[in-house]
């Protein structure tokens, strides 16, 4: 039980956190860009 727990932290749980960062960061840009569009 103990080194399943320790497989799904290291396994997808890291992969999910990494999508969500780069997610965040695609999102980021998005509404900087949105935004720079609206004031021209």
């Amino acid at each position: 039980m103990r080194i399943y727990f320790a497989q799904q932290i290291s396994g997808p749980g890291a992969v999910r956190k990494t999508l969500e960062d780069t997610l965040s960061k695609y999102a980021q840009m998005f509404n900087e860009y949105t935004s720079k569009r609206r004031l021209y």
